[in-house]
């Protein structure tokens, strides 16, 4: 019902059993290296503005905590990580969240 989705099959929690579900994003990279991680939503006011996304990267785990109800269906940077394609990946977590959470999309850019 709400624009900007990358194809037509993007999840959402329904805005219940928080903390008992999310969605794993495991990137096939062609090479170890550095690369940004972006993530995708769609926004409107009934989304979580506390959303936990942590990146699995080479370093360990970051978490990123994203607002839903802006900036979508645009590509939101997550930062900058090293990966070596053994176990990276992106979760989204409903952990907390006080509206509901969008899975649409990720990218994972390679950078120098």
């Amino acid at each position: 019902a709400v624009g900007g989705a990358v194809g037509s099959n993007y999840l959402h929690d329904q805005n219940t059993g928080k903390g008992a579900k999310s969605v794993l994003y495991t990137p096939p990279l062609p090479e170890a290296g550095r690369y940004e991680v972006f993530l995708r939503w769609t926004a409107a006011g009934n989304r979580a503005t506390n959303v936990p996304v942590t990146v699995i990267h080479d370093g360990g785990a970051t978490t990123v905590v994203v607002n839903q109800r802006q900036n979508g269906g645009a590509w939101v940077s997550l930062g900058t990580y090293a990966m070596d394609g053994v176990d990276d990946a992106v979760r989204i977590r409903t952990d907390g969240t006080n509206g509901f959470v969008i899975a649409d999309a990720v990218r994972f850019v390679r950078r120098a």
